[in-house]
């Protein structure tokens, strides 16, 4: 035979004087906007000096910038990003086929 379950009350053991909302935190705009200018200058840096990972970096800041962008702001950081990354790859290629 199961055991009788034991009518007991329970009281909440929280304080509810100690309870706070939630409150998110503000984050000022420019924040996000650092991510754009990062974006386009180790972009540009990882096109120029033929070191990828700048590349990858410039593209990693633009996805970040993109996720927190306002609705209806350009996406002109993303296409830079993916051309020059792609622009990368591709003059490393023609210089290895350059010199074989």
């Amino acid at each position: 035979m199961p055991p009788k379950a034991v009518n007991v009350q329970s009281k909440d053991p929280r304080d509810e004087k100690s309870v706070l909302p939630y409150a998110p935190i503000a984050i000022d705009d420019s924040t996000y906007a650092a991510f754009s200018v990062f974006s386009m200058i180790l972009s540009v840096a990882g096109m120029m000096l033929q070191m990828k990972y700048l590349s990858w970096m410039g593209l990693y800041c633009s996805v970040i910038h993109l996720a927190n962008r306002k609705p209806g702001s350009m996406q002109s950081t993303i296409t830079m990003c993916l051309v020059l990354l792609v622009m990368t790859y591709a003059n490393g290629a023609r210089a290895a086929q350059q010199s074989a």
